[in-house]
């Protein structure tokens, strides 16, 4: 506040101005940041959602590996038991091939 006393005894004395201080301006200022919709509080509440996004995300991105391990996993018991099958064939035609007489090479002449 300022008083500002200017003239004689009679008439005008002056004039009086009254004005907002800093501590007046800083609670503002102040008010505008902390109030329920400020500044702060939607970039809380922006923050906020990112994270329940981001959580949501990695929930999925958790169920998608978990589905993908199973599919390698079935994928690969399924290849163990195909080349088990195919050793067992293998071995089966080797056994063959080892009892085929071969022309002179006999001792029953």
């Amino acid at each position: 506040m300022r008083l500002t006393v200017t003239g004689g005894a009679l008439g005008p004395r002056g004039t009086l101005a009254i004005s907002s201080g800093v501590g007046v301006s800083l609670s503002g200022l102040l008010d505008n940041f902390l109030d329920g919709d400020g500044l702060l509080s939607l970039r809380s509440d922006g923050l906020q959602g990112s994270v329940e996004r981001i959580a949501d995300e990695r929930e999925a991105l958790d169920r998608r590996l978990a589905s993908l391990e199973e599919r390698y996993r079935l994928q690969f018991n399924a290849l163990d038991s195909l080349l088990a099958n195919i050793q067992s064939t293998g071995d089966f035609l080797t056994q063959q091939l080892a009892n085929i007489p071969i022309p002179g090479q006999g001792t029953d002449n």
